[in-house]
């Protein structure tokens, strides 16, 4: 590991990884927040509809 965190092309990737894990995390965590904080009853049926109409 030592090896690697040495090399600048594998710690660049590596940033890139961890940033892109991290923007997936605080995603999952911010909408059950965001839907509570809203007030919206049922998501899913907003997204279905939506879909339906194409919208």
């Amino acid at each position: 590991m030592k090896e690697l965190m040495q090399n600048n092309l594998f710690r660049i990737i590596l940033v890139a990884g961890l940033a892109s894990l991290g923007s997936i995390v605080g995603t999952f965590v911010a909408i059950p927040v965001m839907v509570h904080y809203l007030g919206i009853s049922d998501p899913l049926e907003i997204l279905q509809m939506a879909l339906k109409t194409g919208s």
